[in-house]
């Protein structure tokens, strides 16, 4: 983790494209399957539509080799220098020189996949318009000024410093290792090179993306990349076993290697999920990778690997690397029934029966609902922890409807918690945490009479809580009741024990002291609540709250400048619905209070279209209504 530098997190935030004045070129990469020294016998089995940026190298992998391809741009002609490596053991390398027509075809050449099998790769080129807006950007992972490169046991982390794969660096080189460490136990791999693992904010514009993942391969620089942002987290594609399996077993169909490289992936629990909704893929419809990529991606992804898993552990390893060592294309029905003497529809109607049986551990289940709420996919996290809820009872239960609390707060269902937190309540009635856990539901919920009732509530059980004479002088402010709220605030800053409270108590009172005009009183408060801002950047650098607070502070000092800065870098971070709605309303405020009503506008509205609490829907429309 680098130090902060807001410019870099600044620009990143924007989500701006960029633009390239380059021409580009679309290349249309054909791969058919055919036997060796049959013409008669190919059949197209993979296709895949690049685009290349004029002048520069690009790669693309697929089928079983990385093609290397700068095009250039001849008058009416195009221009292409070409390198294809396939896959070991034994690496082809063929190398052309190719001049076309836009839209002409072209035989680039012949390879070997296994036994007698060969591919047979066919290019298109064509001129290709560039959009007005492209979502790609110019860095290269060998440029030292743009990435940064650490290690870790089995791989070598590139990323741009300050982006957010910058500042959750720690927690995606754990997921990458566990993910390495499964497989490499489970079939006792023990690759001697480190996997290159580059990780891009955005789109790098000369990357063959499979646009499923956001990820692209390239096995002949033993390469991964994955994009990571706020909107897409590539860097949970499966793509990094993929090559692990090519490097020691070969090449084998989309439909297989990827299956094997999911079915660690909790599969079995997503495929029964699919089959109960009519949504499992067909098995025939994914033989061909042309095919397999035409499916929706998490209905063919789960259906492989729960698939590839069940033929693992219902008739061994042994048999399905045999068999992942011979298959093809074309030839799947052929090698599954050779080695598994059975045709692929009745190992699939054994799959079915197998899937109508099978009941994930509980702590799996627990495990990825943790992982999917640590990650910030709280829809998945729910629907996870509601069939837990299901099988569990006691303590167990309490500690699912806890995690299932969370996540519909910050998914912003707030009604969903409350009743999360009055179930919890049946089992532990005078928990003062419980009672103020369902007042903050309720007072995003714009519940207020029902907020109040719980806050107080739970300070019977415990008169000393902080958070509850904050929300209830929040409560006050609301109701324009200035010395009460000011009672309250002060009674929570004396009680505070951490930054975060301090801050929010300091942002409260100074808010409370700007409606009363008490303008020195307001600055001293929102001083205080900006030094305390700092300390908490400092200690939590990669929280989306710590930059929301620090621009909220520099928001009530008039700074608004810097505080535009500092929310941009918490919409950088942030994707709950709960805080977005806290990040565009002050950011509203902020371009309101500058005398950009445009802007201010549009901020509020998307506070209205978030599942922000109705305190921020509020308020945004009481803003709206003071700009018309």
């Amino acid at each position: 983790m680098k130090k902060f530098f807001l410019f870099f997190l600044i620009l990143f935030s924007l989500g701006i494209p960029f633009v390239f004045s380059s021409r580009y070129i679309q290349l249309e990469i054909s791969v058919e399957e055919g036997a060796e020294g049959d013409s008669a016998d190919f059949q197209l089995v993979d296709q895949r539509k690049l685009v290349l940026r004029e002048g520069k190298e690009n790669f693309s992998f697929q089928g079983n080799f990385t093609l290397y391809v700068t095009p250039t741009i001849i008058e009416d002609k195009i221009f292409l220098s070409v390198d294809l490596y396939t896959l070991g053991p034994k690496v082809e390398r063929i190398s052309k020189e190719l001049l076309a027509s836009p839209g002409e075809l072209l035989e680039y050449g012949q390879v070997k996949v296994k036994n007698d099998r060969i591919f047979r790769v066919r290019l298109s080129p064509s001129v290709w318009e560039v959009p007005k807006k492209m979502e790609w950007c110019d860095y290269s992972p060998q440029n030292p000024d743009d990435f940064y490169s650490e290690v870790s046991v089995h791989y070598t982390i590139y990323y741009m410093e300050n982006s957010l794969a910058d500042y959750h660096w720690l927690k995606n080189k754990d997921f990458l290792e566990r993910v390495y460490r499964t497989h490499k136990e489970s079939w006792r791999f023990s690759y001697p090179e480190k996997i290159n693992y580059v990780i891009s904010p955005c789109h790098l514009s000369q990357v063959g993306w499979d646009f499923r993942f956001h990820s692209a391969l390239d096995p002949v620089k033993n390469s991964v990349y994955s994009v990571y942002n706020k909107d897409i987290q590539g860097i949970f594609s499966p793509f990094a076993m993929e090559l692990l399996h090519y490097k020691y077993w070969g090449y084998a169909p989309k439909f297989i290697v990827e299956g094997l490289a999911g079915e660690k992936f909790f599969a079995h629990y997503y495929a029964k999920k699919l089959k109960e909704n009519k949504s499992l893929c067909p098995l025939s419809s994914l033989k061909l990778s042309r095919d397999y990529r035409d499916q929706p991606m998490e209905f063919a992804f789960y259906s492989a690997s729960s698939f590839v898993g069940f033929l693992i552990e219902r008739y061994g390893k042994g048999e399905f690397k045999r068999f992942y060592q011979e298959v093809t294309d074309l030839t799947l029905d052929q090698v599954l029934f050779s080695i598994y003497k059975k045709s692929l529809t009745q190992l699939e109607k054994e799959w079915h029966g197998f899937l109508d049986e099978y009941s994930s551990p509980d702590w799996e289940l627990f495990d990825v609902a943790t992982f999917m709420l640590s990650n910030k996919r709280y829809d998945q996290s729910i629907v996870l922890l509601k069939d837990l809820l299901k099988r569990n009872s006691g303590e167990d239960k309490l500690d699912c409807l806890y995690h299932l609390t969370n996540a519909y707060f910050m998914a912003g269902r707030y009604s969903d918690a409350a009743s999360t937190v009055l179930e919890m309540m049946e089992i532990k009635p005078e928990n003062p945490e419980l009672w103020n856990a369902l007042g903050n539901n309720y007072f995003f919920d714009g519940k207020d009479s029902l907020a109040r009732e719980a806050f107080e509530k739970a300070l019977e059980f415990s008169p000393n809580y902080g958070d509850c004479y904050f929300k209830l002088g929040q409560l006050s402010l609301k109701q324009k009741d200035f010395k009460t709220s000011l009672f309250y605030f002060t009674k929570a800053e004396s009680l505070s024990l951490n930054l975060l409270e301090l801050i929010e108590a300091n942002l409260s009172l100074g808010e409370a002291y700007d409606f009363l005009e008490k303008d020195s009183l307001k600055k001293e408060r929102y001083k205080k609540a900006k030094e305390f801002s700092e300390m908490f950047l400092k200690n939590a650098p990669d929280n989306s709250l710590s930059y929301l607070k620090m621009g909220q502070s520099l928001l009530g000092l008039n700074q608004f400048g810097p505080a535009i800065d500092y929310l941009n870098g918490a919409l950088f971070m942030e994707k709950s619905a709960k805080r977005l709605g806290e990040i565009y309303l002050a950011l509203g405020r902020a371009y309101h209070k500058k005398g950009e009503s445009a802007m201010a506008k549009s901020l509020y509205r998307r506070v209205l279209l978030e599942g922000s609490g109705k305190l921020e829907k509020e308020q945004a429309e009481e803003f709206l209504k003071a700009l018309y």
